[in-house]
């Protein structure tokens, strides 16, 4: 059983959760950056 269409509703729930997957490893990129700046400035500012 050999289905290469998708539905209009799958079509929309991939490009869903891909959007969603797309913003979750930004701001995981963000937090990040934002913990190794933080790290920086306490051990390198004092």
């Amino acid at each position: 059983m050999k289905r290469n269409k998708l539905t209009k509703r799958q079509k929309t729930y991939l490009t869903l959760s891909s959007i969603l997957l797309a913003m979750a490893g930004f701001v995981g990129l963000l937090m990040g950056l934002a913990l190794i700046f933080y790290v920086f400035e306490a051990f390198f500012m004092h």
